[in-house]
């Protein structure tokens, strides 16, 4: 009998290392100031009166550019572009952020692909209008978006290092934060966050390993029921230097 509650006490001690191991860090508001640089270019593709702010990437990238415009073509698709944009602007400073996010992707319509730092700015755009309406997942594609367009866009890196923060995911808050130095070491919210950031990436971590630790002594206690035992008949230590547990009987 003691052989096979030895044996049971060992292969709990196993399994609380092996998941304790696996145990890892997971990942306010933005200012809403928009761009007004100028969108232009001939179009990625035909436009749509009709496009919903929640659409798939479709409604956002061209297969294939249309045969080269004319100077005259481009001043007016310019002045189209433009125009969308600003009324989505409006829209936004007058808190209609749906109708607004509808425009930034109308806008993205006619702006050709290979216009990459104007489309970077719409992304953005867009990204403030689905954060203000809590879409923020969604929020956060176009905020990527507008980064791989633009890798050294400060604002929309900056903002979705907020974005991160708000769903927890504090590692790539954390990461995004640090590029923000690298191009801004002056920037003192940027700074602030590199203070307090890893902190809270720690203390998340030792909550998510006490939720493991209680999750394991649950499952302890389904197995030492039928032996007349529990989890409180044992001391579970941790050690300091190498993090490992291990477990001793009290007596």
């Amino acid at each position: 009998m003691a052989e096979k509650n030895d044996k049971i006490i060992e292969d709990l001690i196993k399994d609380f290392e092996t998941t304790s191991n696996k145990v890892v860090t997971s990942e306010s508001e933005q200012e809403d100031q928009l761009e007004f640089e100028d969108a232009l270019g001939p179009p990625s593709r035909e436009d749509s009166p009709n496009v919903s702010s929640d659409e798939s990437d479709s409604e956002d990238v061209s297969n294939s550019e249309k045969p080269a415009l004319s100077s005259e073509q481009i001043e007016e698709k310019k002045r189209e572009v433009l125009d969308v944009k600003e009324k989505g602007n409006e829209l936004f400073r007058n808190g209609n952020y749906d109708k607004a996010c509808q425009h930034y992707s109308k806008a993205l319509k006619l702006c050709s692909s290979s216009f990459k730092m104007e489309r970077s700015i719409l992304y953005n755009n867009r990204a403030a209008a689905k954060a203000k309406q809590g879409k923020t997942e969604s929020a956060l594609k176009d905020c990527t978006k507008a980064v791989d367009l633009n890798p050294v866009y400060i604002k929309a890196l900056l903002r979705r290092a907020k974005l991160y923060e708000e769903v927890d995911q504090l590692d790539k808050a954390l990461a995004d934060y640090k590029e923000l130095h690298r191009l801004e070491p002056g920037n003192v919210e940027v700074n602030s966050a590199l203070a307090y950031l890893p902190r809270r990436i720690e203390e998340q971590t030792e909550k998510l390993k006490q939720e493991m630790f209680g999750k394991m002594k649950d499952l302890g206690n389904m197995f030492l029921k039928p032996f007349g035992l529990s989890t409180d008949n044992f001391q579970i230590n941790k050690d300091p230097t190498t993090g490992s547990y291990s477990v001793n009987m009290n007596k």
